[in-house]
């Protein structure tokens, strides 16, 4: 170990990122200078999923619309260039302007939360087509036709991968390989099926490989199958991938091939299940139960739907990983990872707020350098249950089973035990015991001499046996597990499972509890001593653990950009999660990770493995591997103390952290050395600042804010029902009546109000004069020949020729989505109404003016303008700042004063641009800037520019972090009192404290 060192440790969590500064001297080993939370907020409403995912769907729909403009304009002057009249042409764009059907994917996706779609206003391609034809033929001269309706057919009818760009997560694929100092080019997958066949069938079946490790002769003949089987699926994938590139393939054949594919599958599982007589153990129940739901889906996956993106590993180093994963060798990945290599855009964001944070905030703390990143190798986040049972959970239950691992469901661990064991001692004939009763939580091996105080050491003991057995372990005491606690346990497990509810741990601590019973004891003559039981242990949790993924790919992108950055290459240290908790229990026993995880207040728990991960501490592997004796833990654990930091009166590590940086940077309630960073609270893409998220809304001719809702959706709502009784009552449903914004509907249906079952009757009104409108309208209303317009007047039909009881039965059912009713919304939301976009091909006729529509957008605030007075003498007053909003459509609005405009005049350029009006929005914004800085600079001696993100320094050399501006976060106006400058970043203010200095 060099004189002085720094290393950065990092333990991911579920929505937490620990993350740790650690320096190295001869004379102290490990001493924290930085310990922090970063709290990710990955899928929340406001997290970064949400975020990522709308501004890629306004993208895709951006990208749509532009790519239906182009087509159009294509296809009238394609339609222009052969001599077609130009009357004909525009009713031919115009008909193909609603092209009205749905492509039709290879791939159907099934969304188990999806609702039921009873109505389809799309027809296929082929009536699409066949109704433009027949508009063609009426339109067209007889010569011209057949050349019109091909060249329409060419330019609309083309998949949609042609114009929309992929979801982008499915488009950054790595195109390299990733084997370490390999720069081949890696294929696309669709062009490797073989390569993809092998990683899957291989790498999913590593556990029988690992159990036929003695057999070689049986091992051999099981890669010889998987070859064979691969080379069939193989040709097989070719076979589909013609029937993807033939418009009409044929039905018949493509049954044949998919009756050929079934046998084939059919075989490959029958083989798999032969190797029983081979394989004594559970992998071939794992096998029955998972080859349809999980190997059978995979082969589907790649056989049969052939998804694109490319194969990881080129073709020279394919089977070379496959052979170390066979071998449960560490692969040997590209040594640095940059953003081009980093296939999720969520990911690639985090890593690089990450980056940025470690540059501007840790390493001005480390003399400019750090030596070694460590982070988790693995860890037991995953569930031990099939992926489709998995994706079944909600994302509370999903949470709720990480956290509390198998005790989920419990009050207490004693709790637990008695339902694991159904009342059983563990080492005894004793049944029936209680929580009341004489019964302990009993350790396997003692925790004195141990320390293993975890889910797989507890058992349930009368208050005799464990007496009797004292600070010995079971076996040295020979008190081994009784027949019918173990088979007490199992079924625990089965009832779990049914309940979706079992943990990795179940498995692995019902193999070691079969290790220590009566049974196997004699059929094995194994001797009793506690170091044979703790090896089993040790071996159990490296075999479930082997295979897991874990932030290696962080750790590889930090130490590429510390390279590029300051010339240093860090050295890369991956440590196993079962060895954190053991240095853990050791260094830090009064330490409960699982309250603290779970407590109301900011938890400290990652950031403390994060500093466990980076302290240099005897190795503990070795003990999973050798013989262990008592003595040699005890001398292995008084080293482990030796090195550790000193502690505070709590028992957690002394920290001097450096100054927090105001509202950035939070103490934790827990202990004021950690702190809990919101990094994703800086803006990760300045368009953030605009708005993400619309809402459309009408207005009434008072003002008054309205809102389409469905039919079906307020039927819904009236005859709703809580605990037997009607949500709303009488008064409830009378106000919900009066927010119809049609006047003459609003009278008619009160008018019921007073009858013995106002639900039923209002109901029962609304659909009757939901049908007379619609008889009304359908009677002047030429439905055109296009399929959607055919779709439309054929829902209407049915629902019109429905009978209303079968209408309250399911509404949503009969009545369409199309069928709507205006609703007035509260008045407050008018303010709240951000954009305004005119509609000049749609004028009013009473009014002839064009449409007004109105979006109340997320966030509703670009910026903030803080301005100060400044007296005769051009002093400025800081204390009373005066506060402006830029809203979404530019208006100005004046806070300090709660106006709603800052200039009389409605079409001022500070009040605002209205979408669509036709002026330029370069020009807008120059005149906008112009106006403001005029009136900015006529009123005032200073003003400041504020987004969220930035961090503005006061008078006072303090400073804060703008992270919104929502009062629930911490936000509040007299925070802008005394600003002298303003920041981009925190990061940027650190950069200029450091020049300074």
């Amino acid at each position: 170990m060099p004189k002085e060192s720094y290393t950065l440790g990092i333990d991911f969590g579920s929505q937490n990122i620990g993350i740790s500064l650690v320096r190295h001297t001869d004379s102290i080993p490990n001493q924290p200078l930085y310990l922090g939370t970063i709290h990710v907020d990955l899928s929340g409403p406001e997290g970064l999923a949400s975020k990522v995912d709308e501004r890629k769907t306004m993208r895709r729909v951006r990208r749509t619309q532009d790519s239906k403009k182009r087509r159009l304009k294509h296809l009238k002057n394609t339609l222009n260039s052969i001599g077609i009249q130009k009357e004909a042409i525009n009713q031919i764009v115009s008909f193909s302007r609603r092209r009205g059907y749905k492509w039709e994917q290879k791939e159907k996706r099934f969304d188990r939360k999806a609702k039921k779609e009873y109505f389809n206003f799309s027809g296929s391609r082929q009536e699409f087509l066949q109704s433009l034809n027949d508009e063609i033929t009426k339109l067209v001269p007889q010569d011209k036709r057949e050349q019109a309706f091909e060249k329409c057919k060419e330019i609309l009818d083309k998949a949609p991968t042609e114009d929309i760009r992929p979801n982008r997560f499915n488009n950054r694929n790595p195109s390299k390989c990733r084997w370490k100092d390999c720069k081949n080019n890696v294929p696309a997958a669709l062009n490797a099926i073989d390569l993809r066949l092998n990683q899957s069938l291989y790498i999913k079946l590593i556990p029988a490989f690992d159990l036929l490790k003695k057999n070689e002769a049986k091992k051999r003949e099981l890669c010889e199958k998987i070859d064979s089987y691969i080379s069939e699926f193989g040709q097989l994938a070719i076979e589909y991938q013609k029937f993807t590139e033939v418009e009409h393939p044929d039905k018949e054949e493509e049954k044949i091939l998919n009756k050929k594919y079934s046998g084939k599958k059919a075989d490959f599982k029958k083989y798999l299940l032969s190797l029983e007589s081979t394989i004594k153990e559970e992998i071939i129940e794992n096998l029955k139960k998972n080859f349809q739901n999980y190997y059978g889906k995979e082969l589907d996956d790649i056989v049969k739907k052939q998804k694109s993106g490319r194969v990881s590993f080129c073709r020279e180093h394919s089977p070379v990983y496959i052979q170390y994963m066979l071998a449960h060798k560490e692969i040997l990945y590209k040594e640095d990872i940059e953003e081009k290599d980093i296939k999720s855009r969520q990911q690639q964001i985090l890593f690089s707020k990450i980056w940025r944070f470690v540059e501007a905030r840790l390493f001005p703390l480390t003399e400019g350098q750090i030596n070694k990143i460590a982070v988790e190798r693995n860890a037991f986040d995953l569930l031990a249950m099939p992926f489709d049972e998995k994706i079944e959970l909600s994302e509370k239950k999903a949470n709720e089973l990480y956290w509390y691992g198998p005790q989920y469901g419990h009050k207490s661990t004693k709790e637990m035990l008695l339902k694991e064991f159904d009342g059983h001692c563990c080492y005894c004939p004793k049944d029936n015991l209680s929580e009341n009763e004489a019964v302990e939580v009993e350790h396997i091996l003692p925790r004195s001499r141990f320390r293993f105080n975890n889910y797989f050491n507890l058992t349930l003991a009368c208050r005799d046996c464990n007496k009797r057995k004292g600070s010995n372990t079971a076996l040295e005491a020979k008190m081994p597990i009784t027949d019918k606690a173990y088979e007490a346990y199992c079924k625990y497990i089965e009832e779990r499972e049914s309940q979706k509810l079992k943990h990795v741990f179940h498995v692995i601590k019902k193999g070691i509890l079969y290790a220590m019973t009566e049974s196997f004891l004699k059929q094995t003559g194994i001797k009793p001593n506690a170091e044979t039981q703790l090896y089993r242990i040790g071996k159990s949790l490296l075999e479930k653990t082997a295979t897991q993924r874990g932030p290696r790919p962080l750790a590889r992108y930090l130490r590429g950009k510390i390279k590029a950055a300051y010339g240093i290459t860090p050295n890369i240290k991956y440590v196993n999660g079962r060895h954190t908790a053991v240095y853990r229990d050791l260094i830090f026993p009064e330490f409960d990770k699982l309250a603290d995880k779970l407590s109301k207040e900011e938890g400290i728990n990652h950031a403390l493995d994060a500093a466990l991960i980076a302290f240099y501490m005897p190795d503990y592997a070795w003990h999973e591997k050798r013989m262990y004796d008592y003595k040699t833990y005890e001398y292995w654990a008084e080293r482990v103390k030796a090195r550790a930091p000193k502690l505070d009166e709590n028992g957690l590590p002394i920290v001097s952290p450096p100054e927090p940086i105001s509202g950035f940077e939070t103490s934790s309630k827990l202990n004021p050395s950690f702190y809990s960073i919101d990094i994703l609270s800086t803006s990760w893409n300045r368009k953030h600042l605009a708005t993400h998220k619309q809402e459309p809304f009408g207005i009434t001719n008072e003002g008054i804010p309205i809102k389409r809702k469905t039919a079906s959706d307020i039927i819904g709502e009236i005859l709703k029902k809580e605990k037997g009784k009607y949500k709303k009552d009488n008064q409830k449903l009378k106000l919900y009546i009066n927010s119809i914004s049609h006047k003459a509907l609003r009278n008619y249906l009160i008018g019921v109000l007073n009858e013995t079952s106002p639900h039923e009757a209002v109901v029962t009104r609304l659909i009757e004069w939901l049908k007379n409108s619609i008889r009304g309208a359908m009677k002047g209303n030429k439905f055109s020949p296009h399929p959607s317009s055919q779709k439309r007047k054929e829902n209407l039909e049915k629902f019109l020729n429905a009978d209303i009881n079968e209408i309250l039965k399911s509404p949503e059912k009969f009545i369409p989505p199309n069928v709507g009713i205006k609703m007035l919304q509260s008045e407050n939301i008018a303010g709240l109404l951000d954009l305004k976009r005119v509609d000049l091909k749609n004028i009013c006729k009473k009014t002839g003016k064009p449409a007004k529509h109105y979006y109340m957008c997320q966030p509703g605030i670009k910026m903030k303008i803080v301005a100060y007075k400044a007296d005769s003498k051009g002093t400025i007053d800081r204390d009373k700042p005066f506060v402006f909003d830029v809203k979404q459509n530019w208006a100005v609005v004046d806070k300090s004063n709660k106006k709603k405009i800052i200039v009389e005049d409605e079409n001022h350029v500070l009040n605002g641009r209205v979408l669509s009006s036709g002026a330029k929005e370069k020009d807008f914004l120059r005149n906008w800037h112009v106006a403001l800085n005029k009136y900015l600079s006529d009123n005032f001696g200073r003003w400041y520019f504020i987004t969220q993100g930035n961090y503005i320094e006061y008078e006072n050399g303090k400073g804060f972090f703008i992270k919104n501006f929502k009062v629930g976060d911490g936000y509040k106006n007299s925070d802008l009192r005394g600003i002298i400058k303003v920041y981009k970043s925190p990061y940027r203010w650190l950069n200029s404290q450091k020049n300074n200095s």
